[in-house]
């Protein structure tokens, strides 16, 4: 069953290596929007969706609340702009 948090949610992630090859493959995307981000001065809708998407605005969020629970995306070895 579906529950409301998973309708705006993307899929839970399995363990770290996911978060980091699903962060990786955001990295298009994500540089698609920064001229766009600079014009706006804050993070486009398109940016927001495409993380959403990932499933990385859970990577904190505990399992008991639907998360991933695997910590920081620094933790997992991660750089930023990678």
């Amino acid at each position: 069953m579906q529950t409301a948090a998973s309708l705006v949610r993307g899929p839970t992630l399995r363990d770290t290596a996911d978060a980091v090859a699903r962060a990786r493959e955001l990295g298009p995307d994500l540089r698609k929007f920064a001229g766009k981000a600079d014009e706006m001065r804050c993070v486009p809708e398109e940016s927001i969706a495409a993380i959403r998407a990932s499933g990385l605005f859970d990577l904190m969020t505990p399992k008991r609340y639907d998360g991933s629970q695997l910590g920081s995306i620094m933790e997992s070895g991660l750089e930023p702009g990678t």
